[in-house]
């Protein structure tokens, strides 16, 4: 029973989520940093970091539902197998608990945690539940998985992204957040969601992602080439 309670809980974190912000974290630092050696400060940066984008995974989930209902009702919340409230309680803990030791770590790194909190909270939590608005979804993945490891590498290793590689890792997420979203069209439509599949349709979505993609690549490699010019 409890192991079976442990998997559920675990499950809902989406686990292969935290490989996004480790692998952009760690590439961000060395093609910014001469050093080799990973500073300690940013190893526990990223791992509470990691900690904190599990927590939000869980807290939202507890307000998904609805969504999950219609497209994965064997989840463990329209299953039955959990509660809810439970969930919140647990990913609660674990915001606290990484914004506290945050803020042991580095103030700035605290900040970060605690404005990391309250986005979550604006994004899942009804009656406000900004991920149901139009492009909200692709801000949220473009700050979780771009904008916070860029801030990561500053404070954990006091190292300054170039620009324009800042700018293509930005990017570079918030266009791919679209997957996901194809990956759940069918209940966000019902409960109105406005994703950019639900707005414009998967055939303008599709083309819209690959043009998108393209045009990054594209991009970094015409960085590339001036960068060794």
């Amino acid at each position: 029973m409890l192991y079976n309670t442990i998997s559920d809980i675990l499950s809902l974190t989406v686990p292969q989520y935290a490989f996004i912000p480790i692998i952009t974290t760690l590439m961000l630092f060395f093609v910014s940093s001469t050093d080799k050696i990973i500073p300690p400060k940013l190893i526990i940066a990223i791992g509470l970091y990691i900690a904190a984008v599990l927590a939000f995974n869980l807290y939202n989930m507890a307000f998904d539902g609805d969504i999950d209902k219609i497209n994965k009702p064997n989840r463990p919340i329209p299953a039955g197998r959990i509660s809810a409230k439970k969930i919140i309680c647990i990913s609660s803990l674990i915001f606290i608990v990484t914004f506290v030791l945050g803020f042991i770590v580095n103030f700035w790194l605290g900040l970060v945690f605690l404005l990391f909190y309250i986005e979550a909270i604006l994004y899942s939590t009804p009656p406000i539940r900004l991920r149901k608005y139009f492009l909200f979804h692709n801000i949220n993945a473009m700050l979780i998985f771009a904008i916070c490891p860029i801030v990561l590498v500053f404070i954990g290793a006091n190292v300054n992204i170039p620009l324009p590689f800042s700018l293509y890792i930005v990017l570079l997420l918030f266009c791919s957040s679209m997957i996901k979203d194809f990956e759940d069209i069918k209940g966000e439509k019902k409960i109105g969601i406005k994703t950019i599949p639900n707005v414009f349709g998967i055939k303008k979505a599709s083309l819209l992602l690959l043009v998108s993609l393209i045009f990054l690549h594209c991009y970094l490699l015409l960085m590339s080439l001036l960068i060794r010019g």
